[in-house]
């Protein structure tokens, strides 16, 4: 579990699961587990590039096999560092960017 301060310095929050990386082009699929709470994702796309989140319900055993169906999150490509909080259930997220990017997810 991960203790994270809240964005207005009010206090701290437990987190089930976070998950960091730097990728280029279509990232890895990661697995997010269930926790019943909104999962919170960050892009942060390298100078000039551009990158957005993708999201699937689909079950695990398609994300594994590579036959899942997934959708872009609402901001769409973003140039700058963008946050977003996607709904609860959602089985698997990643990156899709065309330069370095680092994203992470928390739930």
């Amino acid at each position: 579990m991960k203790t994270m301060k809240k964005v207005d310095g009010s206090g701290s929050v437990q987190h089930q699961y976070f998950h960091r990386a730097t990728e280029t082009g279509e990232g890895i699929p990661v697995r997010v587990p269930n926790t019943g709470q909104p999962v919170l994702v960050v892009v942060s796309p390298a100078a000039g590039q551009t990158a957005r989140i993708e999201y699937t319900i689909s079950d695990p055993t398609h994300i594994a096999a590579g036959t899942a169906l997934w959708l872009s999150w609402e901001e769409g490509e973003a140039l700058v560092p963008t946050s977003s909080a996607l709904s609860p259930g959602i089985s698997g997220v990643r990156v899709v960017g065309t330069g370095g990017t680092t994203w992470e997810a928390t739930a």
